[in-house]
């Protein structure tokens, strides 16, 4: 089995994933439930440490992130591409040690 056939979100794909927005419009609407559903959590159990297993390119990473300045997030995906693209999506949140990304 090649590489691709195992991981489609390698190669060209996953430098062109952002028209992922354009082609499924509801990936939108499903990121901001995700930011609202994280915003919900109980904030008196004190800061909050999450995985994101298979984050792309961050969309729904900075949706979770967006709602709460208490979450720090390990960020994974098996594609390099899509993290080099989430990395720069989210260069602020990294930067404020609030993401981490894993390639795996």
């Amino acid at each position: 089995m090649s590489a691709l056939q195992e991981n489609p979100f390698t190669g060209p794909i996953a430098a062109e994933y952002d028209v992922l927005r354009l082609m499924c419009p509801n990936a939108a609407t499903l990121a901001k439930k995700i930011g609202d559903r994280v915003a919900g959590w109980r904030s008196d159990a004190g800061p909050i440490d999450g995985f994101e297993i298979g984050c792309g390119t961050g969309i729904s990473t900075l949706a979770a992130l967006s709602a709460r300045d208490d979450l720090k997030l390990t960020a994974i995906d098996s594609a390099g591409e899509m993290l080099d693209q989430a990395r720069t999506n989210l260069a602020d949140y990294a930067l404020a040690g609030r993401v981490e990304f894993i390639e795996a």
